[in-house]
């Protein structure tokens, strides 16, 4: 946008990708198109796609039915299933400007010193799970103060409704 200011620039996903080198086992008998395929699926993106049918085409010019590298599948009359991480151009500005806004507030507070360890935990799974730190970080549910946040099961709307008034405050 900084660099075209002049065109409207329209995000077309934001995908988390898994850098990885699949294993793909009891590949024996399979085609080299069929375990291409495999390793395709093992590869695909999580995250959430623009639903704009220029866009998603833009991202994967082969997708019909399934999407082989997106999270996002048609149903036979064309539409998103339900089973597709799709979003509005609308609300993927949101999502983006939330975003951002977040990264500033964040890197602000570490800049002022805030590195607290402040783990949350959603449907009984925990941020600790997956930390690359967690055997040096401190963090002990048995000391008085330490506290897991837990954060809302909430639908798409509702957490696009609180970004974009989190933003506006």
């Amino acid at each position: 946008q900084k660099k075209h200011p002049e065109k409207k620039i329209v995000p077309a996903a934001m995908l988390y990708y898994h850098i990885a080198d699949p294993m793909i086992e009891d590949g024996q008998g399979l085609t080299p198109e069929q375990l291409n395929r495999k390793i395709l699926q093992e590869l695909k993106a999580t995250g959430i796609v623009n639903s704009d049918d220029r866009a998603v085409r833009l991202l994967d010019g082969e997708f019909t039915g399934k999407s082989d590298i997106l999270p996002i599948e048609r149903k036979k009359d064309g539409s998103f299933s339900a089973y597709s991480s799709v979003i509005s151009e609308e609300n993927m500005a949101v999502v983006s400007d939330y975003v951002n806004h977040k990264i500033k507030e964040l890197g602000t507070g570490i800049l002022q010193g805030n590195i607290s360890v402040n783990p949350c935990e959603q449907n009984g799974n925990s941020s600790c799970t997956y930390c690359a730190y967690r055997s040096i970080c401190g963090y002990d549910t048995e000391i008085a103060g330490y506290e897991m946040r837990q954060l809302e099961n909430l639908s798409p709307e509702e957490a696009v409704r609180k970004m974009n008034s989190e933003r506006s405050e």
